[in-house]
């Protein structure tokens, strides 16, 4: 498994990058999972079309809504057929907060070990425009690959991944504009009900909800 980052200042970067990574699955036709906006898609749909063997297409706002959904979708997608495969991903997280960033970093460490028996490359692109210096850092701690032009090189600075993750509190603070409410005991949980609207959501999964 090759878990890789590109990170990249400007749409050519970008699309030099994506077009690298893509020709390496159409030399050797492999099955494709795309997780990207329409806007970055479009340029490659030529080639998605026709050098893989198979391409599916998730909408990022919807995959990544926990991170951790994306994880179990790609997970689905390699465990479902032995052939090798790509994906190739931009994580919408440029509006995020800090919490959300510490979360998807510690998740993008977790991809490591989660991805490892699957004979596959996976590339995860970041806009270093939009992103903070110090989260561009914790990109190429969680990638064991960085690539740079035509090539995917070591990532310097890639720290194990069970390291990386114990060191990063996985309980944070929420922010201090954040609604709250004191839970002690089960009995507690009444109170939260007015937080968010979470019935529709408690329904899908099978929870039980009261007006």
């Amino acid at each position: 498994m090759h878990h890789m980052a590109l990170v990249y200042r400007g749409s050519d970067e970008f699309s030099a990058g994506a077009a690298t990574f893509l020709k390496g699955g159409v030399d050797r036709p492999q099955r494709l999972l795309v997780i990207l906006s329409a806007s970055k898609l479009g340029p490659f749909m030529s080639t998605l079309v026709s050098g893989f063997a198979e391409v599916q297409v998730v909408d990022p706002e919807d995959a990544y809504r926990p991170a951790v959904r994306a994880t179990a979708r790609v997970l689905e997608f390699l465990a479902s057929d032995p052939r090798p495969a790509r994906v190739i991903t931009e994580p919408p997280v440029a509006e995020r907060g800090a919490v959300e960033l510490t979360d998807h970093l510690r998740t993008e460490a977790a991809a490591n070990i989660a991805f490892e028996a699957y004979p596959a490359s996976i590339l995860c692109a970041y806009d270093a425009d939009a992103l903070s210096d110090k989260f561009v850092a914790g990109c190429k701690r969680s990638h064991p690959f960085l690539l740079h032009g035509d090539q995917a090189i070591p990532s310097p600075a890639f720290t194990e991944p069970r390291r990386l993750i114990a060191r990063t509190p996985s309980i944070q603070a929420p922010p201090m504009w954040a609604d709250a409410f004191r839970c002690d005991r089960p009995a507690d949980l009444p109170g939260g009900a007015g937080l968010a609207p979470v019935s529709r959501d408690a329904s899908r999964v099978g929870c039980r909800t009261h007006p």
